[in-house]
């Protein structure tokens, strides 16, 4: 009779597994709310937080000195000066591109 080998025990793995239980869906809110009715709680946000009203205002004041180097930027590449470039682009909109100004 031979002897029997005892199995040693096995180490327990350290990766976690997912559960094969599946979770039911969850149902996304409705979010119907016309735009006049999202600008008006923008706008109470805005008038009851002074805080987020002066960060916003100083995000403005940045994107404004952004857009105007950029402006400078173009100028320097095109040949027609910023405050032409910023007359097309408030004229024109996106739709100023390259040639809407004749370099001088």
């Amino acid at each position: 009779m031979k002897p029997i080998k005892k199995e040693k025990p096995r180490a327990k793995s350290k990766l976690k597994t997912r559960s094969t239980k599946i979770s039911p869906r969850k149902k996304t809110p409705d979010f119907n709310i016309q735009e006049s009715q999202l600008k008006q709680v923008i706008k109470e946000e805005f008038e009851s937080d002074p805080a987020l009203l002066s960060a916003f205002e100083r995000l403005i004041g940045k994107l404004d000195d952004l857009d105007s180097s950029i402006d400078y930027l173009a100028a320097a590449m095109t040949g027609v000066t910023p405050a032409e470039i910023e007359l097309s682009q408030t004229a024109l909109g996106r739709l100023a591109g390259p040639g809407a100004i004749e370099p001088r």
